[in-house]
């Protein structure tokens, strides 16, 4: 039904269709190729030009120029694109049709051919006056329609009723040349037929003559014989007298020189006509072969022309740009489509398996706790005082840090804004040359470091990312905190030494499994910590429980029970709306960081960022 409804469409709508698509398709990719950003760019670039009308009317006839060169070439590109493809979709449709007419061709000459066969059987016992009629019969057909179309000036891109005719008669006159030789190898077998049974008499008639003239010889020699015995010679001085016997001898020696070449004749006649006959007889056997034999017309001289234009045809298609430009796409069609439902599906398969099989798993696993002896005591805000309960925020746009003489401070070169001229600073390559690959992660490579004289104010900002705020949290004498080390952007502590950080791995946890962190650092006191959150960070205590957003935790006292559970509702973690999993911490001693928003695009998991979120993963295997 679709084929058939395709076909009545003309080709010069489905060219018109298809062009427009294409123009309205690269229309549409110029447009977008504009970005929001670009058109306000350009906006306040006018609006600053404005100034100078030269300038801005430069501007403006450049751009429209551009403009309108564009619109030629895709209307220019689209004409092409249509007469191509009228041009390509004609060929095919001759194809079809050639195709068409051929099988047609071969179904009348297998017709034909059978015809013929009959016919030439039926003449195979006819007389020799009824092959000849029919002999001239065909040579008037086929002068009539060798002079009927001018074969030689034929050309083979005509309509399709004049290539069929033209195709047909020829293979008509063909056909009717092969039965006129066979016709006329028939007639001469029946001649030779004729001429044999004719010899066979013939031959019979002079191998009884020949059979008599021996028997005649034959029996003169034995009358000779007999009358030589009885003959009587007398010699009487030198003379030789005969008797009535010598002269019967001598008469018996005159006939059998004539009975001898009576014979002899009668011989060379038999020889011959033996020849003759076997000369026939060969000649029987070669004409019935030949009249049992037929051409096949199937491949043929008739439809060689005919069969060659049509391979020039195909493969004049198969090599227009057309046809390899969608002949490929159209192949891949189908594994495309599969591989976009696999893209499709694989997600959800994998989301379910994970909301209703793994994660209720995990939620009913024990909790993890890196350090259960250690102490979770943390201060921070403006006062450093020490977080006992509630929700406190620590973080602002800028904050100041107090350095003196007995302490130092490794901060990332792009959260320093301002030092005082007095203090010694330095690099230091690596926050931890026990962890080189961590820090690297990280981003904790080629920091500041600050060494003051005395107490000394330096503040810590931002100085790329508008949305990021700075906090300081001041771990105690044996308090540890689990930090991942992407949101640390600083340290202070005592001078000389270094910071104590241990690393934890906990590979038997589904826990650890599902949130794709097998190992945790933790750091130690005493020691300040710069952290950076998104829009703000915020030190809660965990009390009897507390659950957060996965992707906005930033660490956690570590002698807090840490474990997760799955979010309320599948509809958000399918649409990612949310998580998987919620962080969850429980304890009477502990805090528990996280940023005030997850940083734009954020999300956890393999199935987060596509290949970032890949990335991402892996860090957090290593506690980064």
């Amino acid at each position: 039904m679709a084929q058939g409804i395709g076909r009545q469409i003309p080709l010069e709508l489905k060219a018109a269709i298809m062009c427009s698509i294409g123009q309205m398709a690269l229309a549409i990719g110029v447009r977008l190729s504009f970005s929001k950003r670009d058109n306000e760019n350009i906006l306040t670039k006018f609006r600053t030009n404005m100034r100078n009308p030269v300038i801005g009317l430069a501007r403006w006839v450049v751009r429209n120029l551009f403009s309108w060169l564009l619109i030629v070439i895709i209307l220019v590109a689209g004409e092409y694109a249509r007469k191509e493809y009228l041009t390509l979709e004609k060929k095919k449709a001759d194809i079809e049709a050639m195709k068409r007419g051929e099988f047609e061709i071969l179904e009348l000459l297998r017709n034909l051919r059978m015809e013929m066969s009959n016919r030439v059987t039926r003449l195979n016992n006819v007389t020799q006056k009824e092959l000849g009629s029919r002999i001239d019969d065909i040579e008037k057909e086929i002068k009539e329609r060798s002079s009927s179309s001018s074969i030689t000036s034929v050309v083979f891109n005509s309509d399709d009723n004049g290539l069929f005719n033209f195709v047909f008669n020829k293979a008509r006159i063909e056909l009717l040349n092969q039965e006129r030789a066979v016709l006329l190898d028939l007639r001469s077998l029946q001649e030779r037929r004729f001429s044999r049974d004719l010899g066979i008499a013939t031959q019979k008639k002079l191998h009884d003559e020949h059979v008599a003239a021996w028997n005649l010889l034959q029996a003169n020699r034995m009358q000779y014989e007999e009358v030589k015995k009885s003959a009587a010679f007398y010699r009487d001085f030198g003379r030789r007298f005969a008797s009535s016997e010598f002269q019967a001898l001598n008469k018996l020696n005159d006939e059998y020189q004539l009975l001898f070449n009576k014979n002899q004749q009668k011989a060379n006649a038999a020889k011959e006509q033996s020849d003759l006959l076997n000369r026939l007889r060969l000649e029987v056997e070669d004409f019935t072969q030949r009249v049992s034999q037929f051409k096949s017309l199937e491949s043929g001289s008739a439809l060689s022309d005919f069969q060659n234009q049509l391979k020039a045809k195909e493969a004049d298609v198969d090599s227009h740009w057309i046809t390899k430009v969608l002949n490929p796409a159209l192949d891949k069609i189908p594994t495309a489509l599969m591989i976009l439902f696999g893209i499709i599906i694989s997600p959800i398969v994998i989301k379910g398996l994970f909301y209703f099989v793994l994660a209720p798993l995990a939620s009913r696993r024990p909790a993890v706790c890196i350090l259960p002896k250690s102490v979770g005591a943390i201060s921070g805000g403006d006062d450093y005082s020490p977080i006992i309960s509630g929700n406190t925020k620590i973080s602002a746009v800028s904050i100041p840090i107090l350095v003196d003489e007995s302490q130092e401070l490794l901060v990332h070169p792009e959260y320093l804004q301002s030092s005082s001229i007095d203090g010694k600073i330095s690099t230091k390559w690596l926050l931890d040359w026990s962890y080189p690959l961590s820090s690297l992660a990280a981003g904790m490579v080629a920091l500041t470091r600050i060494r003051a004289t005395q107490l000394e104010t330096v503040i810590i900002s931002s100085t790329k990312d508008p949305l990021s705020e700075v906090g300081v949290i001041a771990l105690p004498e044996g308090s540890s905190l689990i930090l991942q080390p992407h949101s640390l952007v600083g340290l202070v502590y005592r001078r000389g030494g270094s910071p104590k950080i241990t690393k934890h791995w906990r590979l038997g946890s589904l826990h650890a499994w599902l949130t794709l962190q097998l190992r945790y650092l933790v750091f130690h006191g005493p020691v300040k910590l710069v952290l950076k959150g998104c829009r703000g960070i915020r030190v809660e205590t965990a009390g009897s429980g507390r659950r957060i957003n996965q992707a906005a935790t930033m660490g956690f006292s570590a002698n807090l029970q840490y474990k997760t559970f799955r979010c309320e509702t599948f509809s958000a973690y399918l649409l990612g709306e949310q998580e998987l999993l919620n962080d969850s911490f429980a304890g009477e001693s502990g805090c528990y960081i996280y940023e005030e928003m997850p940083h734009f695009g954020k999300k956890g998991g393999l199935t987060g960022r596509g290949m970032e979120g890949v990335t991402d993963s892996m860090l957090k295997i290593f506690g980064v």
